[in-house]
């Protein structure tokens, strides 16, 4: 399961917490949901990645 936020409430809350969450942090203003769709696509097996290492974050800007 992933989190992908678009605001920087759950920046701050992990901040404060810590992880374990995975989050895929869409640093990208207002987009389209066909826009944010075509972007995740595209960095498809970089948040794949994100899984199989210690990091907890993937910021896409």
């Amino acid at each position: 399961m992933y989190i992908i936020p678009k605001d920087e409430d759950l920046m701050n809350l992990l901040e404060k917490k810590g992880f374990p969450p995975k989050v895929v942090l869409l640093r990208i203003g207002n987009s389209s949901s066909k826009a944010i769709m075509e972007l995740l696509e595209k960095v498809k097996p970089m948040i794949e990645d994100l899984e199989k290492n210690e990091l907890g974050l993937l910021e896409i800007v």
